[in-house]
């Protein structure tokens, strides 16, 4: 995945693509990934710096150091900066999104300038990188601007950033270390979906608080994965606590869920069997949906996600894609995982004359 970031950024640059937007918030990774880029032969050819700008320091080198005479702190000069740079280089602007918006007090200026300064960039080893957790485009900028999403690390990543915090510590006498290789397979697994920094801080902090780490620590990565749907405001994060010896009947249900754990197993892929997709539980309320879908998880010791169409509809008059994809971004890598929707019949139109009028944006109609 890494790779795919790093060779399509590179077409993007090699081609000369003026301006190219990285969404992500991970800021360190991103600007090693880029780094990595310019190192490539193919990019030897034409020699390109790496000014990072910042609201906060203005234009730096990778380690800090100011690469301006004057003050670029400002967007204004950091823009005119740009324009008056002679050499080859990828100028890379971090959280620029916020001055571009239309209540900004220089927004319309900025974006002026920003056209004014795309006819110089194309064709030369010149290229504006913003990166920023949010995608944000000003309309004016829409055809000369290029997104490219940089995913979240493989194993691989996470493997190293396991072994980097048993490293550090592995001298230490207070700490002690059980990690065999299903151990270890099983942390990194529970690590996906995770940022590199959300998988540091979930691997220390299991280390601090139980004085050393095991396999049985994968409950630390899941309560930071449960933070993470906390803030997402839609998804909600439900422990497997519920067994299926709390349910009574639905001995169908209960025979296929347990066949079809194996699933999940490696020998079951390498047979060429898909995963599980899903199951549709109907019935009156209280009769027990719920609790089965966190029966279904404990069953599969799988983390249980849960969103709710009643707290989805707000957000889908303005954007009805990105109000229900957005949430599912980073939970979307986790996979396998129990997901459940709640209220589906409040968000299915009962006619087709609501249905015409369901994604109309202020529309009241919902049933």
């Amino acid at each position: 995945m890494a790779e795919t970031f790093v060779r399509d950024l590179a077409t993007y640059i090699r081609a000369g693509y003026p301006i190219v937007t990285i969404v992500s918030s991970e800021e360190d990774r991103a600007l090693e990934l880029i780094d990595e880029l310019l190192r490539q032969k193919a990019m030897t050819k034409r020699p390109r710096k790496l000014p990072v700008w910042s609201v906060s320091r203005g234009f730096t080198d990778l380690d800090g150091h100011p690469v301006a005479k004057d003050d670029t702190r400002d967007p204004l000069r950091a823009l005119g900066y740009v324009a008056n740079y002679a050499d080859g280089a990828l100028f890379l602007f971090k959280d620029f999104h916020p001055y571009l918006r239309e209540q900004a007090p220089q927004a319309a200026l900025l974006i002026r300038q920003l056209r004014d300064l795309v006819p110089g960039l194309k064709g030369r080893p010149r290229t504006l990188l913003w990166l920023s957790p949010v995608l944000a485009i000003p309309p004016e900028l829409q055809k000369d601007l290029t997104v490219v999403d940089l995913p979240l690390p493989e194993e691989s990543e996470y493997r190293d950033v396991l072994e980097r915090l048993v490293d550090q510590v592995h001298d230490d006498p207070k700490v002690t270390i059980e990690l065999d290789d299903d151990a270890t397979d099983g942390i990194v697994k529970g690590c996906q979906g995770l940022t590199r920094a959300e998988a540091e801080n979930a691997l220390a902090e299991a280390i601090v608080s139980q004085q050393g780490l095991s396999g049985a620590d994968i409950r630390a990565i899941l309560d930071e994965k449960e933070q993470i749907i906390r803030k997402s405001g839609i998804l909600e994060y439900t422990a497997a606590v519920a067994d299926f010896a709390d349910i009574g009947g639905l001995d169908n249900l209960k025979a296929w869920l347990r066949q079809r754990n194996e699933g999940f197993s490696q020998r079951a892929r390498d047979f060429g069997l898909p995963n599980p997709r899903g199951v549709m539980l109907v019935g009156v309320p209280g009769c027990g949906k719920s609790l089965c879908a966190k029966a279904v998880a404990a069953e599969w010791q799988k983390p249980l996600l849960n969103s709710t169409w009643v707290v989805c509809l707000p957000a889908l008059s303005a954007s009805p894609r990105s109000a229900c994809a957005r949430p599912w971004r980073s939970p979307r890598a986790w996979r396998p995982a129990c997901s459940g929707s709640t209220s589906w019949r409040r968000a299915c139109p009962a006619s087709a004359a609501a249905a015409t009028a369901e994604w109309r944006p202020g529309c009241s109609a919902r049933c």
